[in-house]
Parts: C-alpha cells; sequence; structure tokens
C-alpha cells in the first residue's frame, strides 16, 4: 500500500474537523473545501483511487452509514400527526418515483439533441437510457447530513418541517434504492441490440428480484436492529461502547446482504428507521439523542472521505456534456421540487408558506456522491460481461463528474437562499 494514503486520510480527518469548525463560519458546508483540496491532489498518489474504481474500496460502507444515520432520525412524534405522516408518504414514494421518471426523461432527451449537435460521443440507445436512469437515482434522495448542516445554520428551526423532512429522507432513500435494485436486474436482460423483446422478461424478473430483496432487506434489518437495541441497553455500559456496537451491527448487516445481491443498503436504513422507533419507544430518547451526537460526529468523516475522493476522482473530460448535464439537472430540481411538493402536501396542514419553504430546497449531498460512485460497479454486476453498456461515459467519468458538480452548486445556492427564506416565514 501506499504510505501516502494513510497519511492523506489521517490528515483528512483532522482538516475534516477543522473546516466543521472554521468553514461553517462562512456559511458553507466544511466538506466543500476538502473536495477542492482533493481535486488538486496528484492522481499517482493514490493508486487505488484512480478514476475507474475511485471510491468503490470506500463508498459502500460510508453509504450505509450515512443512509442508517438518515433513518435514525425517524421520529414516533410524526406518527401521531397523520396529517403530516400522509404528506410524508406522499412526498417519499409516489413522489420520489414522480421525480426518479421525470429527470430521467429530460436527460434522455438533452443527451439525445447533444449526440444530434455532435456536442457528445455517440451512444448506444441502452447506454443512454442507463446513463440518464443512474443520474436520477443519484440525485433523488435528500441528504439527512446537508439537512443537519442547515438546521445548525438556521436558528429555532421549525420542528414541523424538520419532522417531515427527516421522514421524506428516510423513506425516499429507500425507495430510490428499490428503483436502482430493479433497474439493475432488468439490466440483465438488455443489450445492444432491438430490446423490446427483453423489456417485459426484464420487467418481470426486476420486479420478483425486488420484492424479494426487499423482504430480505426488512426483515434482516428488522431482527438485527431490535438485537442492536437490546445490545445497546444491556450490554454497553459507556457510549464509546454503544457506538461500536451500532457500526458493528450495522455492518454486520450491509455486508451479509452484499453478500446475497444489492439489499445492504437498504439493509442499513431499515437498521436505523426501526431501531429509533424502538429506542422511543423504550423511553430512551435522551440515549438516542447522545447516539445520535455520535453518529453526527462519525458522519463528519464519513462527508470528508466521500467530497475528498470525489475530487480525486473527478477528471474534466468532455466538459461540453458535463456541463450541459450539469445545467439542466440544476434547472429541473429548481422546477421539479415545488411542483411535487405541491402536489403531494395537499391536506397536510401544512401553511402555503411552509409549503413554498418545504418547495424552495431539497439538499443534495454526500448520499448522491457515493450513489453515483457505487453505480459503475453495481451496474456492471447487473449487465452480462460481453454487454459494454456503460463504456462511452464511465471510461471518462462523466456519471460522478454531473453528480458532484449538482451538488457542490446547490449545496453553494441553498447554504445562502435557505437562511433567508426561513427567516421569511411568519
Amino acid at each position: 500500500m501506499n504510505p501516502l494514503f494513510p497519511i492523506a486520510l489521517g490528515a483528512l480527518m483532522v482538516a475534516a474537523v477543522a473546516a466543521d469548525r472554521w468553514v461553517v463560519r462562512w456559511g458553507l458546508p466544511g466538506p466543500i473545501p476538502l473536495f477542492l483540496i482533493g481535486l488538486l491532489m496528484p492522481d499517482q498518489a493514490f493508486p487505488l483511487m484512480s478514476r475507474v474504481n475511485g471510491l468503490q474500496r470506500l463508498d459502500a460502507y460510508v453509504a450505509s452509514l450515512l443512509l442508517f444515520a438518515a433513518g435514525f432520525q425517524f421520529s414516533r412524534q410524526l406518527l401521531r400527526s397523520r396529517p403530516l405522516l400522509r404528506a410524508g408518504l406522499l412526498l417519499a414514494l409516489p413522489g420520489t418515483l414522480v421525480s426518479i421518471g421525470a429527470m430521467a426523461l429530460v436527460i434522455h432527451a438533452v443527451i439525445a439533441g447533444l449526440i444530434s449537435l455532435h456536442w457528445a460521443p455517440p451512444m448506444t440507445p441502452v447506454g443512454r437510457n442507463v446513463l440518464a436512469l443512474a443520474l436520477a437515482i443519484c440525485l433523488a434522495p435528500s441528504d439527512w447530513a446537508f439537512f443537519t448542516f442547515m438546521t445548525r445554520r438556521i436558528a429555532n428551526f421549525e420542528p414541523e418541517l424538520g419532522q417531515l423532512f427527516d421522514f421524506e429522507a428516510a423513506l425516499g432513500s429507500a425507495m430510490t434504492l428499490l428503483v436502482g435494485a430493479a433497474a439493475i436486474d432488468a439490466l440483465q436482460h438488455l443489450d445492444q441490440g432491438a430490446i423490446a423483446a427483453t423489456v417485459e422478461a426484464g420487467v418481470v424478473t426486476g420486479s420478483v428480484s425486488v420484492l424479494g430483496g426487499l423482504a430480505l432487506a426488512v426483515g434482516s434489518g428488522t431482527v438485527l436492529a431490535v438485537l442492536m437495541t437490546l445490545a445497546v441497553h444491556q450490554v454497553a455500559h459507556h457510549r464509546s461502547h454503544q457506538v461500536v456496537l451500532v457500526l458493528g451491527f450495522l455492518f454486520l448487516g450491509f455486508g451479509s446482504q452484499a453478500l446475497l445481491g444489492h439489499g445492504g443498503l437498504l439493509c442499513a436504513l431499515v437498521m436505523g428507521m426501526v431501531s429509533s422507533l424502538l429506542l422511543d419507544r423504550r423511553g430512551l430518547g435522551a440515549e438516542k439523542r447522545e447516539l445520535v451526537m455520535e453518529i453526527e460526529a462519525i458522519n463528519l468523516v464519513a462527508e470528508a472521505v466521500i467530497f475528498f475522493f470525489a475530487g480525486v476522482t473527478v477528471v474534466a473530460y468532455r466538459l461540453p456534456l458535463a456541463l450541459c448535464l450539469i445545467l439542466v439537472l440544476l434547472a429541473v430540481l429548481a422546477l421539479l421540487r415545488p411542483l411535487v411538493v405541491a402536489i403531494f402536501t395537499q391536506g397536510s396542514g401544512l401553511s402555503p408558506a411552509k409549503q413554498r419553504f418545504l418547495g424552495s430546497w431539497s439538499a443534495k449531498g454526500a448520499m448522491s456522491i457515493g450513489l453515483a460512485a457505487a453505480a459503475p460497479e453495481l451496474i456492471h454486476i447487473g449487465t452480462r460481461p460481453e454487454t459494454p453498456v456503460l463504456d462511452q461515459f464511465l471510461e471518462h467519468g462523466l456519471l460522478l463528474e454531473v453528480v458532484v458538480g449538482v451538488v457542490l452548486i446547490s449545496m453553494v445556492v441553498q447554504s445562502v437562499i435557505v437562511p433567508r427564506l426561513h427567516r421569511r416565514l411568519p
């Protein structure tokens, strides 16, 4: 192993804490300067982190931790408010599906237009479909870590909106992972030729596989969450032991699911949601709050790893195509979010001002980058070896570059705009 790797990783952990304290004072999330540092880092310093396999050594574990943290914010208080619960379910389930579908259609049309103008390299029909769907899936889930950063910046953040966002972020991530798993399974039945005859088989097989994976992930996640809660309450007598237990059970669930399919990330999310509800039910709210603080500290390092190695991985090839897709996706997100919120929060009891605020932003962050980094390996698993579906854009890291561009721009813009919008709430 290159000796620079552990040195850089240790420096990264120190820099993450420093950035979280000092950069936040400027109104920006700490991971952004870490991305810029990674961007300036020579590729030769990280032979295991090349542009091709970039984050695939770390992204899965980091993404599972971020998803667990999102689920761990799930609160029983929201379950007592039926109008808000209904709005959260609608935003997270059909709302996420609408967002993915609309983004994929727009991206597909834009890519086809850019190819016709010779601004993008020729792609097979399957390649265009995969790229459009992969981008839509990566940018669909809301990022809990960035939401937490915003709530720290905004004094007296509306608790009603916070609970609704926590619920949407957790279930929306689950829906995103299910759609991604279905797409990966369906890819096994697609090739570069005529695809009409294989779509039906792909949809059927993908649906069966996803339902089986869903049942396995939910069942094992629930069982592990129950065992973890009992262990945290009865075995661990120190906070440090409780954190180690949480991480141990989390990686047990993620690893066992990963052996059987791509349900490991969903299992981590289910573990977070179920354990959160169990701790609330046992009246261990104080212990849960302390655990949340510990998990936030671990999340700080996880985000630093994601953003830093994204900077190492990103190389600006095919700029016209990347920039066009970044601008289009930013516009789609800005137009689509208010529409989805307006449709699916009807009858929620939220005031029009709160609905407008909720529709004015959709937090994107490390989760989207982690999914983009994992996409190449996952899609290659789902395709036949002789079907080079992704060669046209994976070789140049286009997927990751576009997602990183959208995330960074939206984080900077929202860090400035959202606090001002919150101050205008009556």
